[in-house]
C-alpha cells in the first residue's frame, strides 16, 4: 500500500475540520503527511463548492497531475468533499486520471476506499447521500493549532436558499447531543486546547431534531448542581454546557442564520464571558426584493431587528456579514439598500462576493442577467464601504488593552506575532515573552480596516488548559 500522503484543503472551516478527520484516519492507517507534492504517493483534495470559482480551482490543480499520472501509473490522485458529492463521476469525465472520488459522508471510509483503489487497479466512487452518524466520531486527531481547535455541532441544512449547494452536498440537519460534544471538548481542553468552535451550516438551529426528553448533558465537575435535564436543547444551551468544561476559556460557533437568532442565544451571550461576542450572520442582500428570491426567510427590518436586539442584551456583541453581490435580478435600487444595511449595521467584518450559479439550486434557473463587469464595479464599491466601517471600528479599539489569545509568529513578519480578541479581529504585536497558549493583554497603538496592531501591556491571563 503507498504511505506517503499530500493533502491539501479548500473552502470553509468545516472543510477543514473534515480534513482533520480524514487525517486522524489515515495517519492511524499509516499513512504519513508530506508536504510536496512531487514525492507523494497519494494526493489528496478536500473541496468546497460553494463558488464556481472554487471548483475550477480544483480542477486546475488536477490538470497539473495529469502528467505525474502518466509518468507513474500506481500514483493515487482522490477528491473529497462537497465538489465530490455534487459531481460524482462527472469529475472522472472531466479529470479521468482522479483515481477517487469521496463525498461528504464517507470520510470514515477513507482508508478503506484508498486501499480498494489500489487492490482493485480502478477508479472508486463513493457518494453514499445518507448521512452517516458514525463521521462525528474524533478521535485522536492532529490539531493544526494545538490551543484552538473545531469541534462538529451539527451539519447539513434544511433552509431552502436559492442560491445555495449546502443542502446538496451537507444533506439535512443532523445535531450531536450535547453530551457527546462536551466529551470531546473535556478531551481536547485534556491535551491542552483553551479555545473551541462549535461548527455547523446552520448551527442556530442545532438541537431540532434531538428529543427534548432525553438527558443530552452529564454533570461536570464545575456545575455539580445543575441536572442532565435543565440544559436547553439549542445554540444557547450548548454554548453553556461547552463554557463549564474545565479548562476551556473561550468559545466560539459558526456560522448562524439570522432567521434563528433568539433572545436566549443573545442572553447566553451576555451572561457567560467565555463565549465570543462574535456572531456572523449573512444578510446576502439589503434589499428585501432580492431577499425574497434569495428566500432567507426574513426582511431588512427583520434583521435590523435582530441587530438592536442583540446589542441591547449584550452591548459587546460584533455582527459579522455575507453579501452577495449581483444576484440575478438585482437592480441599482437593490444594490444601493446593501451599500445601506452594510453602513446602518456597522459589521466588524463582511465577506463579500459576485454571484455564482450553482447548477442544481433553484437560482440556476434564473437568468443570470446582471453583466459581469456591473458585478465587479458593485463588489469593489461594497468592499470600500465595509472598509471605511471597519476603520472606523477598529480605531474606536485605538489605546485601548485587549485580550488576546496568542498564536504565534505572524506570516508576513516573522518578528512580530498575531493572535485574535474575543471578536475575533486579528492583533499583530511585538512578541516579547509571549507565547503561544497564553491569553496576553495587548494595547492597541493603531488600527487598518482589518487588523489591530499593539505591544504587550500585562501578564500572561493563563497558560495552557486549566489556566
Amino acid at each position: 500500500m503507498p504511505r506517503s500522503l499530500y493533502f491539501e484543503t479548500f473552502g470553509c472551516q468545516m472543510n477543514k475540520l473534515d480534513s482533520e478527520l480524514v487525517l486522524g484516519e489515515l495517519l492511524r492507517a499509516g499513512y504519513a503527511l508530506t508536504d510536496d507534492r512531487a514525492v507523494a504517493d497519494v494526493i489528496l483534495y478536500n473541496t468546497c463548492s460553494v463558488r464556481g470559482a472554487a471548483e475550477e480551482r480544483v480542477y486546475s490543480h488536477l490538470g497539473e497531475l495529469k502528467h505525474a499520472k502518466r509518468a507513474r501509473p500506481d500514483l493515487v490522485i482522490g477528491v473529497l468533499g462537497c465538489m465530490a458529492q455534487r459531481e460524482g463521476e462527472k469529475i472522472r469525465r472531466r479529470a479521468p486520471h482522479v483515481d477517487l472520488v469521496c463525498g461528504t459522508h464517507q470520510y470514515r471510509e477513507m482508508p478503506a476506499l484508498l486501499r480498494d483503489v489500489v487492490e482493485r487497479g480502478g477508479p472508486v466512487v463513493a457518494v453514499d447521500a445518507r448521512p452517516d452518524v458514525d463521521e462525528f466520531e474524533r478521535g485522536a486527531l492532529p490539531l493544526a493549532n494545538p490551543h484552538s481547535a473545531f469541534v462538529l455541532a451539527m451539519k447539513g441544512c434544511d433552509c431552502r436558499c436559492t442560491f445555495c449547494v449546502v443542502p446538496l452536498t451537507r444533506g439535512t440537519e443532523l445535531s450531536r447531543p450535547i453530551a457527546a460534544i462536551v466529551e470531546e471538548v473535556a478531551g481536547l481542553a485534556a491535551r491542552g486546547v483553551i479555545e473551541v468552535t462549535l461548527l455547523g451550516q446552520n448551527v442556530t438551529s442545532y438541537g431540532k431534531n434531538l428529543s427534548p426528553s432525553a438527558p443530552q448533558f452529564p454533570l461536570v465537575e464545575s456545575r455539580p448542581e445543575r441536572s442532565p435535564e435543565e440544559w436547553e436543547v439549542n445554540l444557547a444551551g450548548l454554548l453553556r454546557a461547552v463554557a463549564a468544561v474545565p479548562g476551556i476559556r473561550r468559545v466560539r460557533f459558526l456560522t448562524g442564520h439570522p432567521a434563528f437568532a433568539t433572545r436566549s442565544l443573545f442572553a447566553a451571550l451576555r451572561d457567560e464571558p467565555k463565549i465570543c461576542p462574535y456572531f456572523h450572520a449573512p444578510a446576502q442582500s439589503g434589499s428585501d426584493r432580492i431577499l425574497r428570491r434569495m428566500k432567507r426567510g426574513y426582511t431588512r427590518a427583520e434583521y435590523l431587528a435582530r441587530v438592536a436586539e442583540s446589542r441591547a442584551l449584550c452591548p459587546r456583541i460584533e455582527w459579522v456579514s455575507d453579501f452577495i453581490v449581483g444576484f440575478p435580478g438585482e437592480t441599482d435600487a437593490d444594490f444601493r439598500a446593501s451599500l445601506e444595511l452594510v453602513e446602518a449595521v456597522g459589521f466588524v467584518t463582511a465577506y463579500m462576493f459576485t454571484y455564482s450559479p450553482r447548477p442544481g439550486t433553484p437560482a440556476d434557473k434564473l437568468a443570470d442577467d446582471v453583466p459581469q463587469a456591473v458585478k465587479d464595479e458593485r463588489l469593489q464599491i461594497l468592499l470600500d464601504a465595509q472598509k471605511k466601517v471597519g476603520a472606523r471600528r477598529n480605531a474606536a479599539l485605538v489605546g485601548r488593552a485587549v485580550e488576546v489569545l496568542v498564536e504565534g509568529p505572524s506570516r508576513t513578519n516573522p518578528e512580530r506575532w498575531t493572535g485574535r480578541i474575543p471578536d475575533n479581529r486579528i492583533v499583530v504585536f511585538d512578541a516579547g515573552d509571549a507565547r503561544p497558549g497564553e491569553l496576553r493583554q495587548v494595547r492597541v497603538e493603531h488600527a487598518t480596516p482589518i487588523t489591530l496592531f499593539g505591544r504587550l501591556a500585562a501578564e500572561a491571563v493563563a497558560v495552557g488548559a486549566g489556566g
